[in-house]
């Protein structure tokens, strides 16, 4: 049995960093994502960046991908880097309808020059 907080914290996370890359290595992906959630409700600073980019590297899939960060959207409709992981995921699937939807979301959040033309872009080869 681990004590989850104490896993997370002790040594600036290095235990925890190494039992989720042990998993992962193993292709052990469901005890991977279990220690990153509990991880997760104890992680600070840099373990955070870390957790994340774990997480990425359990997707396989654009639906993996979809999978994870809808219900994510759901509870915050402004997270943008869940709305960047979709607009991935969506243009790897060509799926033209939600890629059109995330990237008009993108753009209300933050307008830049380069949400402005993504979104621009997918309307013309809508209209096509």
């Amino acid at each position: 049995y681990l004590d989850s907080e104490k896993t997370t914290t002790t040594a600036r996370g290095y235990y925890v960093e190494n039992l989720i890359r042990n998993y992962i290595n193993k292709k052990e992906t469901a005890k991977a994502q279990e220690i990153i959630n509990e991880a997760s409700k104890y992680a600070t600073g840099g373990l955070v960046e870390k957790l994340n980019e774990f997480q990425k590297d359990l997707f396989e899939t654009p639906e993996d991908v979809i999978a994870y960060y809808q219900p994510i959207l759901e509870q915050e409709p402004k997270n943008v880097e869940a709305l960047k992981a979709l607009e991935g995921a969506y243009e790897d699937q060509d799926n033209q309808t939600e890629l059109t939807s995330v990237r008009r979301k993108l753009h209300e959040i933050q307008p830049t020059y380069e949400s402005a033309k993504a979104l621009a872009e997918t309307e013309k080869s809508n209209a096509r």
